[in-house]
């Protein structure tokens, strides 16, 4: 069960500042635009300290302009950074459900981390029956379970279901990663974790 405590700390602060979840899985629901900031913030950090992250796309949403500009910010070359990110788009569950069960191994060594934004965003889509849409998620969240357990941090991100009847799937996602934040415009919540055995930068 995930209990809710408030933080006064806004959140034009929250994206200056980095923060150390300590989690193998953590989970970020947030509004669109909230997620983006943090996650753009986050993988500009890594970038910096030279680190190789997997970044999977399932809202279509990667602004490498925003984080080229701040590289230059700080005189460094943005090819490099954004060399540093490998990443793929997935535009049906489908798509995304396969681009996670075929992570290969190998090469799971080669990253930092492994970033998967707008996780139920294909999820959402009604011409996808519940059943399946469920099930899709089951295994690809126990694909994500099994890379954590071999010591790469995974960061999701999702935003709100609009839909009542899919609002189930965000419990599902918080019921298989070790650290769940909730964030609206207003409040943001702190994680509850069972694990930490590992840091991810936000």
């Amino acid at each position: 069960m995930l209990k809710d405590s408030a933080i006064t700390q806004p959140i034009p602060n929250l994206v200056e500042h980095e923060l150390l979840i300590l989690a193998q899985i953590v989970a970020l629901d947030a509004p669109a635009s909230i997620a983006h900031a943090l996650t753009t913030h986050s993988l500009l950090q890594r970038t910096l300290r030279n680190e190789s992250i997997r970044l999977i796309i399932g809202d279509n949403h990667f602004d490498a302009y925003a984080i080229a500009r701040a590289a230059l910010h700080q005189q460094i070359n943005p090819g490099t950074v954004l060399e540093q990110i490998e990443l793929s788009r997935a535009f049906t569950c489908h798509q995304l459900h396969r681009r996670i069960l075929t992570l290969d191994d190998k090469r799971l060594k080669r990253w930092h981390a492994l970033y998967v934004t707008g996780l139920l965003d294909t999820f959402y889509d009604e011409s996808i029956s519940f059943d399946e849409a469920a099930r899709l998620l089951q295994e690809l969240l126990v694909r994500l379970k099994y890379v954590a357990s071999g010591g790469l941090p995974v960061l999701i991100t999702l935003s709100p279901s609009k839909q009542l009847a899919r609002t189930s799937l965000a419990k599902m996602v918080a019921q298989n990663v070790d650290a769940y934040w909730r964030i609206d415009r207003d409040t943001l919540t702190q994680p509850t974790s069972t694990h930490s055995q590992m840091a991810l930068a936000l």
